[in-house]
Order: C-alpha cells, then sequence, then structure tokens
C-alpha cells in the first residue's frame, strides 16, 4: 500500500500511546466499569493516525497519494464480515477503520475523543 502504510501503522500506534496517557482502557464490560470495548478504542486511534495525517498534509509530509493509501490500508485490515461489535479482538470492519481515519483528517484531535460519560 506504499510509503504511507509505514507512517499509518506508527501513527495508529502513537494513538494508543496517548489513549495509554490519557487512562482510556479496554475492559469486558464497559457499561458497568467505565471502560471501552476493544473496537472502540482501536477505531479511536485510526482516528488519531487521521490527525497525524492532517499536520503532514498541512507540513508537504504527505501527498493524496499518500492519502489513498491510507485509505486502502483501513479498508484491508478490517475486521471479517460479521465480527460482532463486542468481539474481545474486534478492531472495526474497512469502512468503520476508513470513516475513523477520515474523520481524524477532518476534525482533527477533537473528532477523536469520546463524549464524556458516552458509549459508541
Amino acid at each position: 500500500f506504499g510509503d504511507y502504510s509505514i507512517r499509518f501503522t506508527i501513527s495508529h500506534e502513537w494513538g494508543h500511546h496517548l489513549q495509554t496517557i490519557e487512562g482510556v482502557r479496554v475492559t469486558d464490560n464497559p457499561e458497568l466499569d467505565g471502560g471501552r470495548y476493544l473496537i472502540e478504542v482501536e477505531l479511536q486511534a485510526d482516528c488519531i493516525a487521521g490527525v497525524y495525517a492532517q499536520e503532514a498534509v498541512a507540513r508537504g509530509w504527505a501527498t493524496p497519494e499518500d492519502l489513498n493509501d491510507a485509505y486502502q490500508v483501513t479498508l484491508f485490515i478490517g475486521d471479517p464480515s460479521g465480527t460482532p461489535y463486542d468481539h474481545p479482538m474486534a478492531h472495526g470492519n474497512g469502512e468503520q477503520r476508513r470513516q475513523a481515519f477520515a474523520t481524524g483528517l477532518e476534525d482533527g484531535l477533537f473528532g477523536c475523543y469520546f463524549s464524556p460519560g458516552a458509549q459508541s
């Protein structure tokens, strides 16, 4: 998927680092213990990767072709069709992951944060 796939992966993992700093945690029963489902955390990391892409475009580090590569990666790495939302390994289907990346790209970091008390 081109050179940008490496930057997508690193920025996604950087998103997990930010989540750790912010105290975002995965739990088996978010409704009862205030955590998040894994899929929510993974999609937020994809969104944060989009925030990096927004900055990369602004600085001339990423091209439209790079963004296309990133979109192709998100579509390819999505969960198989029918994966339950609460599956312990769910990361989001390709379209969910593409949309999360696009949200970060378009809305910046503000678009990636959970509303207080909201469950997606």
